[in-house]
């Protein structure tokens, strides 16, 4: 692992304009409250921190509810939900709910939520951008994918793109860093380069149920 430089220190992970806050890595708000202390963060700009704040409360519903752990149901019954009923979260909740569908899993009656791709792409890029920073202490290339078993997008082809980034990820070159609340967050990242080109393939776990693998590539 690389150390960041002074320079990257004061500078936002993803554009590299000066740096006026730090960015929890996931949101803070994804961790329970007797589980906040050696999170991952790096410096970030306005645009890329706070003016995503509703992005990020909108996925921390997202990502809960795709989730049976204990720690998600944690957060999910005492803050998310809770958070869903004051009168400010009106527009949240109707945008949560807005083309949801229900459905029969096992018997028992759900739901499925619309998400939409923009949106889903934004804040799982935001969290493979701040890995790179986190890892290499310089933006990452410009071009990101991000596929996720969890989240599907119509007429994507999972099964090519999961073909194309697992044999990285299982890589014995690949790399699982330790963490401090691995139940909540954790991922495993392996960086190919070759003269000017780069592929950086990075798989998270989020409350040891959502998946998702991002690959940033330069060439």
């Amino acid at each position: 692992m690389l150390e960041a430089t002074a320079a990257s220190i004061s500078t936002c992970y993803w554009c590299g304009r000066p740096a006026s806050s730090r960015e929890h890595l996931p949101p803070l708000s994804f961790f329970p409250t007797g589980k906040r202390t050696g999170l991952i963060t790096v410096p970030s700009c306005y645009d890329h921190n706070e003016a995503l704040s509703a992005l990020d409360e909108q996925f921390r519903f997202y990502v809960q509810a795709c989730c049976d752990s204990a720690a998600a149901m944690e957060v999910f019954d005492s803050k998310t939900l809770r958070g869903l009923e004051r009168p400010e979260a009106a527009k949240l909740v109707q945008k949560l709910f807005k083309g949801s569908r229900p459905i029969l899993v096992n018997g028992q009656e759900t739901r499925v939520l619309e998400v939409d791709p923009s949106e889903q792409k934004l804040f799982f890029e935001k969290i493979i951008r701040a890995l790179y920073f986190h890892i290499l202490g310089m933006p990452a290339p410009d071009e990101v994918t991000i596929v996720s078993p969890n989240f599907m997008i119509a007429g994507l082809d999972y099964a090519a793109l999961g073909k194309k980034l697992l044999p990285y990820i299982l890589h014995a070159g690949a790399i699982e860093p330790p963490v401090a609340q691995p139940d909540i967050f954790r991922f495993r990242y392996y960086r190919y380069v070759n003269k000017s080109r780069e592929a950086f393939v990075v798989r998270c776990i989020f409350y040891d149920s959502v998946t998702i693998l991002g690959m940033c590539t330069r060439h």
